[in-house]
């Protein structure tokens, strides 16, 4: 299922009713944290990104963040967070990058959906952008109810960030952003979104300025930080652990462990996500003589370093990267990528061209492939020069600028053609996806009891406690903890609530100081 209209028009009548009081009032439930920057003192286009919650790390918030920074010179920017508390731990880090810009952020506060709903539409009618610009989660009920009931609606670009999984906001959008082509051919034909446009992906490196000048730092032998002896050869894999776990014919860990037997002077470094490692001391279990040559990390805020002392990228699989195979180009990094022949949806975000010869299928061919490079150094500086030079012409900042500008000012009457046309059907193989997501995504992604679990803890209303135990019941019936440690936490604080876990905390401190 890619889609539920019936879910979004209830959306949209819950938020119908919900604002027809608070209209009328100048203040709404729950507060807010909000910061104003510069005024606007060129009338700018008033640009407003709304998004569910703002990390430190990954692909979501890096891309968020760099249409931020194109853009800031020619609009003035509004940022929505929709998370409450979850958007709390990174707002301040968020403030301090846009100190002193005309941006100006509302973080949302409430203990209920129905006053989020509330708060948004109220800060959004207030602050009257000319363009929203969505960055939301697929289940973030809050930005879809919220936007469908907005007076003067302004235009709604919605940025499809996750293109694989079903997503709320099929009914809010005027216009849709597709990053590459198989997206493009998943919103046409099984989504069913005829308005879609492709802005690929980009990355600035370093936040070097847009002109692709002294985006680089020479390569440096020496990599004593990492614990690589001088002469040994480096491979890189980066991505969230979803990515390398689940298929039925390919084992990422085993193939690392192949190449690494058979190159005794290689080494391999992992970079994921820091809620995995349980999972990693399984697959440490399963293979010993891993633990000598790969080195597992994250989550790392700074990628470039080690871009900078790889020697190639061995790119995620089953699930491909997104921004990361642009990282690596723009830092001449060889890439070893993979294609997803039963599922191409997941495969990498199409920056390789299709005549790319190191392009695997099969995982003899990743670990053949990986030793024509670690064996060749001319070779992997000449690919990764081809690789740069692409990512220049078609992903670079300027070139990505000039197409969001063209789609915003598009409603102001600078039209651009941007769509791409699709006529083919397209078939997904729904046994491999099925597959996949009984054996990881199914219980680590979607989690829909926790969610509301994690909203419940915070608040302190009569008779939740019910409603908590409730929920953690059902999240153990679909098995959505990732560990043991979360269970044990979920259930501490389903059956105390957070404040008198935040007492229990504080006491436990104060006993440690003695």
């Amino acid at each position: 299922m890619w889609f539920d209209d019936e879910i979004e028009l209830l959306l949209k009548n819950i938020g119908s009713v919900l604002c027809m009081g608070s209209r009328d009032s100048d203040t709404v439930e729950g507060e807010g944290e909000y910061y104003d920057g510069e005024a606007n003192k060129e009338d700018k286009v008033r640009v407003a990104f709304v998004l569910t919650t703002w990390f430190k790390t990954g692909g979501h918030s890096s891309l968020l963040k760099i249409w931020m920074e194109l853009l800031e010179d020619d609009c003035e920017q509004y940022i929505y967070i929709t998370g409450g508390k979850r958007g709390e731990a990174y707002y301040q880090d968020l403030r301090k990058a846009l100190e002193n810009k005309e941006t100006h952020i509302r973080l949302l506060n409430f203990s209920t959906l129905s006053a989020g709903i509330q708060q948004l539409v109220h800060e959004i009618e207030k602050d009257t952008p000319n363009v929203l610009v969505t960055f939301i989660h697929p289940d973030d009920v809050v930005a879809v109810s919220s936007i469908s009931v907005l007076r003067d609606k302004p235009i709604v670009i919605f940025v499809n960030h996750a293109d694989h999984v079903f997503w709320l906001g099929r009914g809010i959008l005027d216009y849709l952003v597709d990053f590459r082509s198989e997206g493009i051919k998943i919103s046409r034909l099984l989504r069913r979104i005829g308005n879609s446009y492709k802005i690929p992906l980009t990355y600035d490196a370093a936040g070097k300025g847009l002109s692709g000048s002294d985006l680089l730092t020479p390569k440096k032998s020496a990599r004593i930080e990492l614990g690589i002896p001088e002469g040994a050869t480096l491979s890189l894999s980066i991505g969230s652990l979803y990515k390398v776990l689940g298929a039925p014919d390919i084992d990422y860990f085993e193939v690392i462990l192949e190449l690494l037997k058979r190159n005794p002077d290689h080494y391999h470094i992992l970079i994921t996500t820091p809620s995995s490692g349980e999972i990693i001391e399984k697959q440490f279990k399963r293979y010993r003589e891993l633990r000598e040559r790969l080195i597992v990390k994250g989550p790392i805020n700074d990628l470039q370093p080690y871009f900078i002392h790889s020697d190639f990228l061995i790119d995620t699989f089953p699930y491909g990267g997104g921004l990361v195979p642009l990282e690596a180009a723009a830092n001449k990094v060889p890439i070893i990528g993979y294609s997803n022949a039963r599922c191409p949806l997941f495969g990498n975000a199409g920056f390789l061209p299709e005549d790319y010869p190191f392009i695997a299928r099969r995982k003899i061919e990743i670990i053949e492939y990986s030793e024509i490079m670690l064996k060749n150094r001319e070779l992997r500086d000449g690919i990764g020069e081809i690789l740069f030079r692409r990512y220049q012409a078609q992903y670079s900042p300027a070139v990505v600028k000039s197409l969001i500008l063209s789609l915003i000012k598009g409603e102001v009457g600078e039209r651009a053609v941007l769509l791409e046309d699709v006529n083919e059907e397209y078939t997904l193989d729904l046994d491999y996806i099925n597959i996949l997501e009984e054996r990881f995504l199914g219980k680590k992604r979607f989690r829909p009891d926790l969610y509301m679990l994690s909203l419940l803890i915070l608040e302190t209303t009569k008779g939740n406690k019910y409603r908590r135990g409730k929920h953690l019941l059902k999240a153990y019936r679909y098995n959505e903890f990732s560990s043991i440690g979360e269970t044990v936490r979920y259930t501490i604080a389903a059956i105390i609530g957070n404040r008198r876990l935040a007492n229990l905390r504080k006491r436990m401190r104060e006993v440690a100081r003695f």
